[in-house]
């Protein structure tokens, strides 16, 4: 083989390493994506597990934590509510995850395995502040006797707390907005986080 042939060839086949090269790492590459995307689902799927999980202990002990801590009798808790909220003249589909009913009181609590600020300042404004356009769409077809003479509480119960965000800000947010701040233990325990003496949530006309 002459010099001229062996340089075309070595040429060739670093040619060819570079396709295969480059062939593999597209095959790397949409293997590591579809792998991500496996990943997410199945994050998605626990998170949802976990998220219903938490409501659930949240609704079966929320009568014996409001008559505990408030002195607020509840007859009746469902979870899930499906609702509709009008907000700035849009009706906008949402749940309620927790709520609780008692012959003088009505309680709604938004229930986050991992919450943050915002989750906090959103819930206040468009369901505690705004429950009066509040509208019930669930297939329950649920209904409150004296619904307009009964006092609302809003309240938030986590199980942990979000990134680059303390326990304490999380309960100080929650007093800010008169709201009342819960942790999940376990499967059978919360307890109460707010730090002020004799601490209760804001009373709100339904």
């Amino acid at each position: 083989m002459t010099d001229d042939n062996l340089a075309s060839t070595l040429s060739s086949m670093v040619e060819t390493l570079k396709q295969i090269t480059k062939e593999l790492i597209e095959a790397g590459d949409r293997q590591t994506k579809a792998n991500q995307k496996i990943l997410n689902r199945l994050e998605g799927r626990e998170s949802n597990r976990m998220g219903r999980l938490s409501e659930s202990i949240v609704a079966n002990i929320i009568a014996r934590f409001m008559n505990k801590y408030f002195r607020i009798n509840i007859d009746s808790v469902l979870r899930e509510v499906k609702v509709e909220i009008k907000l700035r003249n849009l009706d906008e589909e949402s749940d309620i995850d927790v709520l609780a009913i008692g012959d003088q009181a009505i309680v709604v609590i938004e229930v986050k395995t991992t919450i943050n600020e915002g989750h906090i300042t959103d819930f206040d404004s468009r369901v505690v502040r705004n429950f009066a356009n509040v509208k019930f769409n669930d297939k329950r077809n649920i209904k409150i006797p004296n619904l307009k003479k009964k006092k609302l509480y809003g309240g938030v119960a986590f199980i942990g707390v979000a990134k680059n965000v303390t326990e304490d800000t999380i309960i100080t947010t929650a007093e800010k907005h008169g709201l009342f701040a819960m942790k999940i233990i376990d499967k059978n325990s919360v307890e109460l986080c707010n730090t002020k003496k004799n601490y209760k949530p804001k009373q709100h006309k339904t």
